[in-house]
């Protein structure tokens, strides 16, 4: 049935692959993405009332693989926290600060694509921010772990995106999507992408990266000529040879005249998640396929 399962699911996401091996039968049903109607080809504020709420600033919505947690990035930085809901007793628990954002700011939290570690950027202490992970032991969430050098440094490390093989995407404190691989259980120097994924002929933009768990594709932000108006959101597909192809613009279905923020998928790959405006919105992702 497992087995079963996941060649559908497979055929659903297609091109995109699947995110987790988790059992997303959850996420499908009535309870899924906190029991709201599932989106069209239009984006939706997701979960208003409940999530995008006015005058609070939420901008990420981050589901477990396995449907059943969900984090939610709200604020700036430093000023910025996370909040959590969790399917328990049949049931989505009220939002609350989520227990590794009370004493200190949190940004941006991503769960790693098979859902046992979540992934973040907070102050490290001083006047600067570094990333961290927390590790599911089976029963409870550990204590958190800073990844230290060469990911972390004396500057500011934001937005972290873990791939299937542990290797990180993350923006450095320059603007620039950056990349650390994971070899032999450590991190490698960083690299910094080149163009067309980093401009060097115009200033930096933090790039919100979203990268699929097989590096297949990458989504991110970006502020760069012939745009819709101040941010959009971009895809830039992996070539046979390894390097980046030119990104594309969501289009007009996604973009504005203003800033749409944090792209990134659902851990089915079903939908397409962004910040607009202060919430957060959502809508089918089948057509990205399209930008291929």
């Amino acid at each position: 049935m497992k087995k079963a399962m996941f060649i559908v699911l497979l055929a659903l996401v297609g091109a995109f692959g699947a995110w987790a091996q988790a059992d997303q039968s959850f996420l499908n049903g009535p309870n899924g993405y906190l029991g709201q109607t599932r989106p069209g080809d239009t984006p939706e504020v997701f979960a208003k009332g409940i999530i995008s709420l006015p005058n609070v600033g939420e901008s990420t919505v981050n589901f477990s693989p396995d449907g059943k947690l969900c984090l939610v990035y709200i604020g700036a930085w430093p000023a910025s926290y996370v909040m959590y809901s969790e399917f328990k007793d049949g049931k989505w628990t009220s939002l609350a600060k989520v227990w590794f954002s009370k004493t200190r700011p949190v940004d941006e939290p991503a769960f790693s694509p098979d859902g046992k570690r979540i992934y973040y950027s907070s102050s490290n202490g001083g006047a600067t921010s570094d990333l961290y992970y927390l590790e599911w032991n089976g029963s409870v969430w550990g204590e958190p772990v800073n990844l230290g050098a060469p990911v972390n440094t004396g500057e500011d490390e934001f937005h972290p995106c873990a791939v299937a093989d542990g290797s990180i995407y993350f923006t450095a404190a320059d603007g620039k999507i950056t990349l650390c691989r994971m070899v032999g259980g450590k991190f490698q120097p960083r690299i910094t992408l080149s163009e067309p994924i980093n401009l060097t002929t115009t200033s930096n933009s933090y790039g919100d990266p979203w990268v699929a768990p097989n590096e297949s594709f990458m989504l991110f932000k970006s502020n760069r000529a012939g745009g819709m108006g101040g941010f959009d959101d971009y895809i830039s597909f992996r070539k046979p040879d390894g390097s980046w192809g030119t990104p594309k613009n969501l289009g007009a279905g996604v973009n504005s005249a203003g800033d749409e923020v944090s792209p990134d998928l659902s851990p089915d790959g079903k939908y397409l998640f962004f910040g607009r405006d202060g919430d957060v919105c959502w809508m089918k992702a089948d057509f990205l396929q399209a930008l291929k």
